[in-house]
């Protein structure tokens, strides 16, 4: 029988705030911001996948989304299903002004992650992927972005 581990990679809290109805509703919300360079990388228990790993494949998808990086530039890290399964949906996504509001992480056996996203926008989306790792090289082998 195999096991998985999953872990929660921690964000900071968003900043407390109440409702008040009188206010603009717009400039009373709090952002959730993109992952902090300051969260410590830890080491996916059981399994040896820095969690820095799981940042990175965050922030790059990320960062195509929101039309800061070339999906071309992913080349070396994504498969070409992968890939597509990004690009392909990069004309629905860009207006939505996604940005990273939480990850979580499990490592089904050594030297595997599979990685859900949560993006904030105007509305929510989910993606997954799995990315295996051989030694210090991580690659993104399958992406699902619903």
């Amino acid at each position: 029988m195999i096991t998985a581990t999953c872990h929660r990679l921690a964000l900071p809290e968003p900043p407390g705030w109440r409702w008040q109805p009188a206010t603009d509703w717009a400039g009373d919300q709090p952002v959730l911001p993109d992952l902090p360079a300051s969260v410590e990388p830890a080491v996916l228990a059981d399994a040896g996948v820095p969690a820095e790993v799981v940042q990175r494949f965050a922030h790059l998808i990320v960062e195509v989304i929101q039309g800061r990086r070339k999906p071309g530039g992913l080349e070396t890290v994504f498969d070409p299903a992968a890939l597509q399964a990004l690009t392909a949906r990069l004309p629905v996504l860009r207006p939505l002004g996604c940005r990273l509001a939480s990850i979580r992480a499990q490592a089904p056996r050594p030297g595997v992650v599979e990685v859900t996203l949560r993006l904030a926008g105007t509305r929510s989306i989910a993606v997954a992927l799995r990315a295996v790792g051989q030694g210090r090289d991580w690659r993104c082998t399958a992406l699902v972005i619903g």
